[in-house]
């Protein structure tokens, strides 16, 4: 069956992944694994102990949130406290080389040129009858808690929450108190990038969060 495009979908989507255990508690994210959601969604990866990032996490103007708790109070499973020791404090948050975190800005249309599209219209066409019309979308954030650990970013990797730009048909007011639509390039603002960490961090990675055409970083 086919695929309903994000464009025309009424809500972001969403993943959540969580693990229990304080030892057996890891998650790894396989080289060239990749897990996406749907723009302005959301992806959440919670270990209780090691977690591994080697592929690509992609979230397009929404939220990736890395986290390895420093306590369990919130935790309705087992509420015990994580208790300091060299294993629990020797454990991190890696990003490996080939690791990308993608929350950048993006550009979303409408359902009526998303349909032009998929009938068969070029973008181009489009543009020259003034129907391209979309939203450009700001970065989003990334957040990263290595909790009572280390947070180390592997050089090669990537986290990008930059803004993006596109050529989309605006409204432009007209001296009558009307409006008619032209052709503009649309720029968003960068998005913001958190981190954390107890016992250190190691960034030799990357870091994009500059915006779109005349657009804040």
């Amino acid at each position: 069956s086919d695929l309903l495009h994000h464009d025309q979908r009424s809500a972001p989507t969403s993943i959540a992944l969580a693990t229990r255990s304080l030892k057996f508690g890891d998650i790894t994210v396989g080289k060239n694994a990749y897990i996406g959601v749907s723009p302005q969604g959301s992806i959440s990866l919670v270990a209780q102990a090691q977690l591994t990032v080697l592929g690509t996490l992609e979230a397009p103007a929404g939220t990736i949130s890395l986290n390895r708790p420093a306590n369990r109070s919130e935790n309705s499973y087992n509420q015990a406290p994580i208790e300091y020791s060299e294993a629990k404090q020797s454990e991190s948050i890696y990003l490996g080389a080939d690791s990308k975190l993608l929350a950048g800005g993006t550009t979303v249309l409408t359902a009526a040129t998303r349909a032009a599209l998929e009938a068969g219209l070029t973008a181009d066409f489009l543009r020259s009858q003034n129907r391209y019309k979309g939203s450009v979308l700001d970065g989003g954030v990334v957040q990263i808690n290595a909790g009572m650990g280390y947070l180390i970013t592997r050089s090669g990797s990537l986290i990008d929450v930059g803004g993006t730009e596109a050529s989309l048909s605006t409204p432009t007011a007209t001296n009558t108190g009307g409006f008619v639509y032209s052709e503009r390039t649309l720029g968003s603002a960068g998005g913001n990038v958190n981190l954390a960490a107890r016992e250190g961090m190691f960034l030799d990675g990357s870091y994009l969060a500059m915006g779109g055409a005349n657009a804040l970083g």
